[in-house]
């Protein structure tokens, strides 16, 4: 098996060596900057890949054409999706209309459809970016990688971009007690080591799992373990390092751009910022100025290479903690979400999303979500057989870090709905939302 690896590696690098190595020339690009930071080569890349991407917006997207006189980064508006949305036509470069761009569509945690178009470096781009952080994590092409998300009807592996990429797909929607089962099973018959990928709820579905179970360690090896698009919980990520012997990372990306930060087994598992590909600032919450490191703020990203659509700082919608490393390079210390759907105590003050991971003290739960429907309201939505025996502690420690005057109510509920990306929320806000 190893043999067929090694043959997988070695064809995925012989065809992007006959397409120009353009996917090698991106990665060496990529580890130039990351590897050595603070080189003068890294920081001319950085500058260059920068100025290039604003000279470009400023000429051919008419969206920036009242912008001519802009010299500095700093001094571009801020964008988002409803920006995005109003502006789709305006915001495409002339030079690449006519280019054969990809459309990349996400509906995103709110489930209002958007959209945006990348043009085919960009695509390129992501692809290194990707093969750079999956070997952080332990990942090599051509290693079997089993992916658990929510799989379109008509997404195909079967080519020969399948039998390179060698996936195997794991749906989310299956994932109750009998099939995380028959899954634990089949890694356990597997000869040949593994990795896995998957929204960071269905990890914690199979740490839930394998505590209540009893279960012995994985006999498989594994090499990497990387949890996407959702919180990773210390609870999760140490129940999963245990029963596979495998220290996993908490990957940072969207779809309109791709992998923002990932984090680096080596220091600590801060999120490591692909400042090769992106310009990141944390800006403040009601205010486009930056904060200080550690503190709170939103996450504005400027792509580097989108070209067909200039993304120049784009309000994520997320917020994020920034801090500075024994290196002095910036990293991102805490992702805490999406703006809408922060929790806010009585006193209107943003209270971090991890708050909800208090409540593993209580119980082992299937489920567990945090819901804010009030100024002063709150729901604790719990899905376990058994109720919880010190349920007024509960009420009386979340009354401290929420306010004495909240309306704090526990709900035992059978289940707590995925959304349409496959996706749970375990902190939710209808009522700053609405």
């Amino acid at each position: 098996m190893k043999i067929l690896t090694k043959f997988r590696r070695s064809l995925f690098w012989v065809f992007d060596t006959l397409k120009g190595s353009r996917i090698k020339k991106h990665l060496q690009q990529i580890e130039l900057v990351l590897n050595d930071f603070h080189s003068q080569e890294s920081l001319n890349t950085r500058n260059f890949n920068r100025d290039k991407i604003i000279s470009h917006a400023l000429e051919t997207v008419p969206f920036y054409s009242q912008y001519k006189d802009i010299q500095n980064l700093e001094d571009f508006p801020i964008t988002n999706k409803n920006i995005i949305r109003d502006n789709f036509k305006n915001l495409q470069s002339k030079k690449y209309i006519s280019k054969n761009n990809n459309i990349v569509s996400t509906s995103g945690s709110t489930g209002t459809p958007f959209q945006i178009l990348q043009n085919e470096n960009k695509h390129l781009r992501n692809l290194a970016d990707t093969v750079f952080f999956a070997s952080r994590a332990g990942y090599n092409i051509g290693e079997q990688l089993i992916y658990i998300k929510l799989w379109s009807k008509n997404f195909g592996l079967k080519n020969l971009k399948g039998f390179l990429k060698n996936v195997k797909k794991h749906s989310v929607y299956k994932l109750d007690d009998e099939d995380i089962s028959q899954l634990i099973n089949k890694i356990n018959k597997e000869s040949k080591s593994l990795n896995i990928i998957a929204y960071a709820s269905s990890f914690e579905k199979i740490a839930n799992y394998l505590e209540k179970t009893n279960a012995e360690p994985v006999k498989c090896k594994m090499n990497s373990m990387i949890a996407i698009s959702e919180r990773l919980s210390d609870y999760t990520k140490t129940t999963i390092d245990k029963y596979f012997n495998c220290q996993m990372v908490s990957r940072y990306s969207n779809n309109e751009n791709g992998i923002l930060a990932q984090q680096n087994l080596v220091y600590n598992d801060i999120f490591e910022v692909n400042w090769a590909s992106y310009f990141i600032e944390i800006l403040a919450i009601d205010e486009d100025k930056p904060v200080s490191y550690g503190e709170v703020g939103r996450v504005v990203v400027t792509d580097y290479f989108n070209y067909a659509m200039p993304i120049i700082r784009y309000d994520t919608g997320d917020l994020a903690i920034m801090n500075i490393d024994e290196r002095k390079i910036p990293f991102l210390e805490r992702i805490e979400g999406r703006k809408l759907d922060m929790i806010y105590n009585t006193s209107g003050e943003l209270v971090s999303s991890h708050l909800a991971y208090h409540l593993c003290k209580y119980g082992s739960f299937k489920q567990f979500q945090l819901v804010q429907y009030g100024l002063k309201d709150y729901n604790i939505n719990l899905n376990t057989s058994k109720v919880v025996e010190k349920e007024q502690d509960l009420v009386e420690e979340f009354k401290g870090y929420l306010g004495k005057d909240a309306n704090i109510k526990v709900n035992y509920v059978d289940e707590i709905p995925v959304l349409n990306s496959g996706k749970r929320q375990e902190v939710t806000n209808t009522y700053y939302k609405n």
